[in-house]
């Protein structure tokens, strides 16, 4: 299977009235599509600033007006340029999706063939994508491999101080809407996720701010590391201005996405 790349969004809240912050978040959507990410996925989270869309299918309703790609050559099915009016029904279904944190769960995932993605650091990342690669080997054969996902934060600019100034700002904004529920409840969630600041999950392996050589350079080195062939970055969190968003995922697209796929045939 070649190297694919999604989108992850927990369409965290900042300080744009909500009209603003969908349509801008929709105008860096209607950019993954027009650049050639492989799918964009969305968080479901409830009463916390770190879900804005409690309700996926209406905001991804909502997208599919501003996608133009149905376009789709599947293993069960292909399609080509059809209207959007239309809509195809996939058999035996749609492709199914499981959030894997432990080789035990990469199992389950395995024996019933779903894709699978985690945010999980390297190594434990690595045991994950191992186990299923071992039970899909026994168990299915010859058939394709899935998709195994890992899930990093990822900002691109011109310069890696410029990179790291944004991602720094934007990841504590970021990070206040995860601990939210917590932090009223005199807690904090046990999870990496809440580093301290963006340099510290950088050190994790959770997370990549800088030109595109060296988001490029990062993720080379955690594909191999990690034995994913899907890479799914969130480029949209915390308070990230409209043009910083676009700018990341233009430059991801252009000078990251394409040489990836080139370097790293799977």
């Amino acid at each position: 299977m070649s190297l694919e790349f999604g989108v992850f969004d927990h369409l965290d809240r900042n300080d744009l009235p909500l009209s603003e912050y969908y349509e801008q978040r929709l105008q860096v959507i209607e950019a993954f599509d027009r650049l050639g990410f492989y799918a964009y996925h969305v968080a479901e989270h409830h009463f916390t600033p770190l879900g804005m869309a409690p309700s996926p299918s209406v905001f991804l309703s909502a997208i599919a007006q501003r996608s133009r790609r149905l376009t789709w050559k599947g293993r069960y099915d292909q399609f080509a340029d059809v209207p959007m009016e239309l809509a195809p029904l996939q058999k035996p279904h749609p492709p199914l999706w499981y959030g894997a944190h432990s080789p035990e769960s990469a199992e389950r995932a395995a024996r019933a063939g779903l894709h699978i993605v985690t945010n999980d650091m390297p190594g434990k990342t690595r045991a994950i994508t191992d186990r299923y690669r071992e039970i899909w080997s026994a168990t299915r054969r010859t058939a394709p491999l899935p998709k195994m996902g890992m899930v990093r934060f990822i900002m691109v600019a011109d310069t890696d101080q410029h990179a790291m100034t944004i991602a720094r700002r934007a990841y504590l904004r970021w990070r206040s809407s995860f601990s939210y529920l917590f932090e009223m409840h005199g807690t904090l969630p046990e999870s990496p996720l809440r580093a301290e600041s963006f340099d510290a999950l950088i050190a994790q392996g959770q997370a990549i701010a800088g030109s595109p050589d060296t988001v490029r350079a990062f993720l080379a080195a955690q594909i191999r590391e990690c034995g994913c062939n899907y890479v799914v970055g969130q480029f949209c969190f915390g308070d990230l201005q409209l043009e910083e968003m676009l700018r990341s995922v233009e430059l991801f697209a252009g000078k990251v996405m394409r040489m990836l796929r080139g370097e790293l045939s799977l």
